[in-house]
């Protein structure tokens, strides 16, 4: 950007399709406090009204750069959206998603007063107009206080959460953090997280909900009951790789190994009968490949231990067996409103 100031931040929202919330979303950023950012929007192939949505708003202001491409999943457009941005930190909006007013002012200020490579804010799940704050990452350390992630592992076994933060696009560049790229939005966010947490030299917490997580949408990427849960256990032994790379698996496996295989086991509670045969191999892969060092097993409960034991084992038939039996207590009202009640130590319910 010669001669042109460098915006504070950098704002990119990998975008297909999502015409319902996407003038929302964007509307939400270009109205933030913090004036000097930027709006990278990547138009991954869109094939609803979600394009010319994005060029009106783009003809609105300025700060906006519209990039039009095939449609080649969430992957590619962040990791094109990461090469093309200028801003002294760099953050990521989901097309459903908006984000509190000052949200970046926030963010940005607790950034430069600690130096952190991750600032990290809290979030809301969105539901059917509820708001529910996800505060277990208030947990792991004070307001304001900085931390590495081998020092307070339990961050790994948090939602990945990627886009409630903000990255330090020097630390960015220095280690070439770029999505791991699989077909469509298949989960890229956990790998990211896991590889941002383990090279970050400091990270630090923004005590306050700054970040809107719409949890109702019914196109949402979190909602994949096909083959794309294969990518999954994919992303698993990739962030398996990563930390034993940088050195700092022996000090967060419990952690990350109790994070991969809950949501493994997520969607292996619901993926298509048909395909369960394959996504036993590769979720057995995962856990055959986090206890291969030595696993205490620290973080699991009795049935989750029984079941990991199961996968080890190759025992899919009694592991199945289990998944029917928990799928078919969980559709009890009763059961559900006592796990929903367990769920909410790690939230507050804000309406």
């Amino acid at each position: 950007m010669e001669n042109q100031k460098v915006p504070k931040v950098s704002v990119i929202f990998p975008i297909y399709n999502n015409e319902k919330y996407i003038e929302k979303c964007i509307r939400s950023v270009m109205n933030q406090t913090l004036k000097d950012i930027e709006l990278i929007l990547i138009d991954d192939g869109s094939n609803d009204s979600a394009p010319q949505i994005m060029d009106s708003l783009a003809q609105e202001d300025s700060r906006i750069r519209v990039v039009h491409k095939a449609n080649e999943g969430v992957a590619v457009g962040e990791n094109m959206g990461l090469d093309i941005a200028t801003g002294e930190y760099v953050g990521f909006v989901e097309a459903d998603d908006s984000v509190a007013p000052d949200m970046y002012e926030k963010l940005y200020n607790r950034a430069k007063e600690t130096g952190a490579d991750i600032t990290k804010g809290g979030f809301s799940y969105v539901e059917k107009d509820n708001i529910h704050e996800f505060t277990a990452f208030y947990q792991l350390a004070n307001d304001g206080e900085v931390f590495l992630a081998k020092d307070r592992p339990n961050i790994f076994m948090y939602h990945a959460s990627m886009w409630a933060a903000i990255y330090k696009r020097s630390f960015i560049e220095e280690h070439h953090l770029r999505n791991i790229v699989t077909p469509s939005a298949s989960y890229t966010d956990f790998t990211w997280s896991v590889m941002a947490y383990a090279y970050a030299k400091s990270i630090t917490i923004v005590h306050k909900s700054l970040y809107y997580y719409t949890y109702d949408n019914p196109a949402s990427s979190r909602i994949q009951e096909g083959e794309k849960c294969y990518y999954k256990p994919f992303h698993c032994l990739e962030a398996n790789k990563i930390l034993r790379k940088t050195g700092i698996f022996e000090d967060v496996k419990e952690e990350i190994g109790y994070q991969e295989f809950t949501t493994c086991l997520g969607h292996a509670k619901r993926i298509k009968p048909i395909l369960r045969e394959e996504y036993f191999k590769r979720f057995r892969e995962v856990m055959l490949d986090i206890t291969k060092d030595g696993f205490k097993y620290k973080k699991f409960v009795f049935i989750d231990k029984h079941m990991a034991k199961l996968i080890i084992a190759n025992k899919a038939k009694k592991f199945y067996k289990c998944v029917n039996r928990i799928n078919a207590v969980m559709g009890s009202k009763i059961v559900k409103k006592v796990w929903w009640r367990l769920k909410s130590l790690k939230f507050k319910i804000v309406r």
